[in-house]
């Protein structure tokens, strides 16, 4: 009973933070969203739940189209992405984006911000559904992005086995 008392509210919370996100992920079209991460490249830096602590952050370029989001490190096979803004009339949104990346099923719940001088900025929390990891993304817009020759093969997403 004592570990239902403990656990009970962090469930709640993660059950009403689903909810909450489907309903404005579902309420309004990209088209009329002003501050999104929708056709924007970031550069973008993960860190992962399995890696020691202190482990620095993999690079990663994010690519988003108004209904996809792809990760280099993925490859090029592009999940879904939903997105409605924060709240209503200001800036920043809200957005849910899947990537198969090579059947880890990996499902991101991020928000964005277009800062300073226009330059977009995104953060996202991430679960690795096949293997039960967690991730850390956040990014800088930057249309230019790519990744370096020694930073592909094996997927860093993927926990070694």
């Amino acid at each position: 009973m004592n570990h239902l008392k403990r656990f009970a509210p962090a469930v709640l919370s993660a059950l009403a933070v689903a909810i909450l996100a489907t309903a404005l992920v579902t309420a309004v079209p990209a088209s009329a969203i002003p501050h999104t991460v929708a056709n924007k490249v970031y550069d973008a830096w993960v860190v992962t739940s399995f890696n020691p602590a202190g482990t620095t952050p993999f690079h990663d370029c994010a690519r988003f189209t108004a209904h996809t989001m792809c990760l280099d490190q993925c490859g090029s096979v592009c999940g879904t992405l939903q997105e409605a803004p924060l709240v209503s009339g200001t800036t920043g949104t809200i957005w849910h984006g899947t990537v198969p990346c090579n059947g880890l099923n990996l499902g991101f719940v991020g928000t964005s911000y277009d800062g300073l001088a226009g330059v977009g900025t995104m953060g996202a929390e991430g679960i690795g559904q096949a293997q039960g990891t967690n991730f850390g993304l956040t990014g800088a817009q930057n249309s230019a992005c790519t990744l370096d020759a020694a930073s592909q093969g094996q997927s860093p997403y993927k926990r070694a086995q």
